[in-house]
Parts: C-alpha cells; sequence; structure tokens
C-alpha cells in the first residue's frame, strides 16, 4: 500500500497523508524558529511513500526573517527526506495548482473549497478553531503527487 505525503512548509503550514482509507492532516510542529524534524520523522508511515514538498519562495512583502524560515524548514525537510530515502518531488505552487484546476492568481480560498470538495472528512482546523489554507494545501499536494505516481 503506497501512502503520499503532501507538506506546505510555511509557519502555518501542514503535513497530509494520504491512504486508500482516507486523508489526515496535521499542522507542522515547530520549536521556536526550527521544525521538529524528530516528531516529523515519527510521523513517517512505514511502506511504500511518495511525498510533495511546496517550494518555498518569497511573497510579496514577506519579511526576510520570514522567507529564511520558510526556505530553511524546507530544507530540514527535504534533508529528512533524503536521509530516509523517501521518494519526494519540490513543486512550485503555480505548477502543482494549475495542474488541480485552481485558477492562476487565485486566493487562498480556492485550495480550501478544492480540499474540500475532494476530501470532506478532513479536517482543515485548528484545535484552536482558525481554517488553515496550509491544511487545505498539503491535502492538495499529497493528491497531486497521487495523480502524478499514476495510483
Amino acid at each position: 500500500m503506497t501512502t503520499w505525503i503532501g507538506i506546505d512548509p510555511g509557519r502555518e503550514g501542514a503535513y497530509a497523508i494520504l491512504t486508500e482509507h482516507g486523508a489526515f492532516v496535521l499542522d507542522l510542529p515547530w520549536i521556536g524558529k526550527d521544525l521538529d524534524i524528530g516528531l516529523i520523522k515519527r510521523w513517517l508511515p512505514s511502506g511504500e511513500v511518495r511525498a510533495a514538498i511546496e517550494q518555498s519562495q518569497p511573497m510579496p512583502r514577506q519579511g526576510a526573517v520570514s522567507a529564511h524560515t520558510t526556505g530553511y524548514g524546507m530544507g530540514m525537510l527535504v534533508g529528512l527526506f533524503l536521509g530516509m530515502g523517501i521518494p519526494f518531488e519540490t513543486v512550485r505552487p503555480a505548477i502543482w495548482k494549475k495542474a488541480m484546476g485552481i485558477p492562476p492568481k487565485s486566493d487562498k480560498g480556492a485550495s480550501v473549497q478544492l480540499a474540500r470538495r475532494l476530501f470532506p472528512a478532513a479536517n482543515l482546523v485548528t484545535p484552536r478553531g482558525r481554517l488553515l489554507d496550509g491544511r487545505a494545501e498539503a491535502l492538495l499536494l499529497a493528491e497531486w503527487i497521487r495523480r502524478r505516481t499514476g495510483q
């Protein structure tokens, strides 16, 4: 059985898992300014895994510290997957969103709508009641890699 993982590596990013049994999503764990890579490693399932990590990129009006944190987190994830021998792809948002049918220049709400349609049982709301687009985008990244690998 293959498991597909999608990761939105931002500060409010998420980690999504798709299996034949359904979808599950978690907020990325941070310890201060660093991702808790040890916890993420424990989340990795055994068996065949394919992963997609959204490529971080500076956003307009994003501060240097925020851009660095996102890029650093992505680098930590890439290192983890390389070290564990897990096949993964990094993908720019425009690429996976186009493949998933999200119109160019759409706001984050388009990702939330699509994730809710494809994964109605998935929890896109944090324990504190906030709707996070990172959860939706992580799910869509997992679906993108599932479709890309032909499963």
